[in-house]
Parts: C-alpha cells; sequence; structure tokens
C-alpha cells in the first residue's frame, strides 16, 4: 500500500496555523526529485526545521509569537477603550493646545517692552532697545528649543544667549 502524503491542509493542522501560512513557509523547501516516500519525509523534515528555526536562523517559540500577539492585542483594545472613556485624547489636540499655548505665551512676552516703558520712564531708548533685543533673542532661544533646533539644550552664555564676553562688552558701553 503506498504511503499517504502529507498535505497542506494536515501541515497547518499539526501547527495551528492557516493553509496560506504553510504555502508561505514551504517557498523554497520543495524537494530536488520525486522520489516517493522518500522525498514526502524530506519535505517534512525541512518544513519542521524550517517553521522550529524560521527564516532568521533563530529558534521561533511559537507560544512567546503567541503571547507576543495577545499583549499587543490587549494594548491596543486597552488604548481604544481608554479613547472611548475620554482618558486619551488624539495627538492633534495636544498639539492644537500647545500651539495655543505658545501663542499666548509669546503675546505677553510681546507686551513686556511696553509695560516696562510704562513702569520705568526713566530708562533712556538705548535701554529699552537692549531690553527688545534681549527679548527677542530669548524669543528666538526658545523657539529653537522647541523646534529641536540647533541651540535646543545649550545654557549660552549671557542674556540673550551671547556669549558672556560680548555681554560684558555691551554692558561696559
Amino acid at each position: 500500500m503506498p504511503a499517504k502524503l502529507v498535505t497542506v491542509r494536515d501541515i497547518a493542522e499539526m501547527f495551528d496555523i492557516t493553509e496560506q501560512a504553510v504555502r508561505k513557509q514551504l517557498v523554497g523547501l520543495e524537494p530536488d526529485e520525486k522520489v516517493g516516500r522518500k522525498a514526502a519525509r524530506y519535505a517534512m523534515r525541512r518544513y519542521v526545521e524550517h517553521v522550529h528555526v524560521g527564516r532568521s536562523g533563530e529558534a521561533l517559540d511559537l507560544n512567546a509569537e503567541r503571547a507576543r500577539l495577545a499583549k499587543a492585542q490587549a494594548d491596543k483594545q486597552e488604548m481604544d477603550n481608554a479613547l472611548r472613556r475620554g482618558e486619551l485624547a488624539p495627538m492633534q489636540w495636544y498639539e492644537g493646545q500647545l500651539d495655543r499655548f505658545t501663542r499666548q505665551v509669546a503675546a505677553m512676552l510681546d507686551l513686556v517692552p511696553l509695560r516696562l516703558r510704562q513702569v520705568l520712564p526713566h530708562l533712556t531708548h538705548i535701554d529699552h532697545a537692549r531690553i527688545d533685543r534681549t527679548l527677542a533673542n530669548e524669543r528666538e532661544r526658545l523657539a529653537d528649543r522647541l523646534a529641536g533646533g540647533p541651540e535646543a539644550g545649550e545654557g549660552g552664555g549671557g542674556p540673550g544667549g551671547e556669549p558672556a564676553a560680548e555681554t560684558e562688552t555691551a554692558a561696559a558701553q
């Protein structure tokens, strides 16, 4: 009696995976010659080794893969539930809030020189120009830091991000 060959369906049931996954795994594992039962055993042995080791050469742990997939699905469902309950908000909402806040801060900083002119009328035009320049420099540094620009995280030397020597020279004038 001829030996029964193993079908793709048999392999899929044996490893508890889909037939499509079996076909994908079998690519390149066809026996070179058809020699009956020996070819079927050879193909099955190669397939089992291939599934066990995987294409990358690392041992494939099906239980670990299933656990990883179950965890990822649970995390996704948890995030969806939190979003529905209002515990999370889309990133666009947070970006809009941050944009609105930074615009308000910038508007407040724009008013500082005017307020200083009102409360310190004895300051000269040169003093006011220095204050304006310092505030403008600090706003630029803040914008660079928020944008991740070249000065992000750098402290600078003196007020306005100027090196300390330049600040001292300007103060002496």
